[in-house]
C-alpha cells in the first residue's frame, strides 16, 4: 500500500522500491516495535520466524526480480508453509497446530445464533443454494 501511495502521489514507480517494502514489513516493523534483537530478520538468537511462497503460480511466474515480485503481486493464499520461532504451525497449506475443519464447522452453526443476539439482518441479495 505504502508503494502504490507513494506513486500516486508523486509519479514516480521508483520512489519507494520493492526491497524497502518489504524492509519496512520485516526488519524496520521489527524496530518500530522495539523488538528487533528478537524478530525482524533470520539471524543466530532471533526467532526462527518466516514463511515460504509458492512461486509456482500463473500470477507469480516469471519471476526475475522475485522480491518485486512477492511484494507486487504475490496474495496471502500464496502462503505454503508458516514457521512461527522455529515451529510449524502452517505446512503444505494445512494449519497443524488447530482442528480448522471443526473450527469452520463450529462457525458455521454458531453463526445464526451470534446473529439474533446481536440483531444483524445479513440476508443474501440473490438466492442462495448451500452445498454440504
Amino acid at each position: 500500500m505504502v508503494s502504490y501511495l507513494a506513486k500516486l502521489r508523486v509519479q514516480e514507480p521508483t520512489m519507494v522500491p520493492a526491497e524497502a517494502v518489504l524492509e519496512m514489513a520485516t526488519i524496520n516493523g521489527s524496530k518500530a516495535m522495539g523488538l528487533e534483537g528478537q524478530i525482524g530478520s533470520n539471524e543466530v538468537g532471533k526467532k526462527a520466524d518466516f514463511i515460504i511462497i509458492d512461486m509456482d503460480k500463473p500470477h507469480l511466474t516469471p519471476a526475475p526480480d522475485p522480491v518485486s515480485t512477492i511484494v507486487y503481486a504475490a496474495h496471502g493464499s500464496d502462503v505454503d508453509t508458516v514457521v512461527i520461532d522455529g515451529r510449524s504451525v502452517m505446512k503444505h497449506r494445512e494449519v497443524q497446530t488447530l482442528d480448522e475443519q471443526s473450527i469452520l464447522s463450529d462457525a458455521r452453526r454458531r453463526f445464526p445464533e451470534v446473529k439474533k443476539r446481536g440483531g444483524l439482518d445479513i440476508s443474501p441479495r440473490w438466492p442462495v443454494v448451500q452445498l454440504s
